[in-house]
């Protein structure tokens, strides 16, 4: 597993995927602590963190195409499906893109001294990171930027309370959480997060079966 991990790192090394992150990473510190520092209030801070969720959609998107794209060029996915654990190619693949989401989540909003956000934003990047790289593997790119706006429009909605108190929606449940603490809905996108995430190793298994008999 470490080898698989360093691996995946060394594949991220000087990708598009690194260096879009980190710019947005910058760009969220160079504005964020400059704009809470002059405007105070809880109402300002949470339209800033719901105005920075919405770029989630789009960046989860493009980093689980280019992340696939790569795997792609390889053979068409060859190379992990060939491998003896192509399961631990993809955790590897997938935690070291939670890992890079830890900077533009849980640093920049812990660096204004909020944990709230910093929970709720991570949760979400989490589940879109996920869910973008299982929709990946069986859809276009056209599809999973389609999927991407749709999940735009519903943290656009979600932030003003039309999803409060919904469970069954795991793209709106950080901002509710946000809106309204409470166990239940952390405990509820931790279960969404597990479960798209057995989904996409249970996909790469069944590819890597497909694979083997031919």
């Amino acid at each position: 597993m470490l080898n698989a991990m360093k691996s995946e790192a060394l594949k991220l090394k000087n990708s598009f995927s690194v260096y879009i992150l980190m710019t947005f990473f910058l760009l969220e510190l160079l504005t964020i602590p400059v704009y809470l520092m002059v405007n105070h209030g809880r109402v300002l801070g949470n339209n800033l963190l719901f105005l920075s969720m919405l770029a989630y959609p789009i960046l989860t998107s493009i980093l689980s195409i280019l992340s696939c794209e790569q795997e792609e060029m390889a053979n068409h996915f060859q190379e992990i499906n060939g491998y003896f654990h192509p399961k631990k190619i993809w955790i590897a693949k997938i935690l070291m893109l939670d890992i890079l989401w830890l900077f533009p989540t849980v640093v920049i909003w812990l660096a204004v001294g909020n944990l709230l956000a910093a929970l709720a934003t991570w949760l979400l990047a989490l589940f879109l990171t996920h869910f973008q790289m299982l929709l990946s593997t069986f859809l276009g790119r056209g599809g999973n930027l389609v999927v991407a706006f749709v999940e735009v429009l519903v943290i656009i909605f979600a932030s003003n309370r039309t999803f409060l108190g919904m469970y069954w929606n795991p793209v709106a449940l950080p901002v509710n959480l946000v809106l309204d603490v409470n166990k239940l809905g952390i405990i509820s996108l931790v279960i969404w997060n597990t479960l798209v995430f057995l989904g996409v190793l249970m996909l790469a298994h069944k590819n890597a079966g497909s694979v083997r008999k031919n």
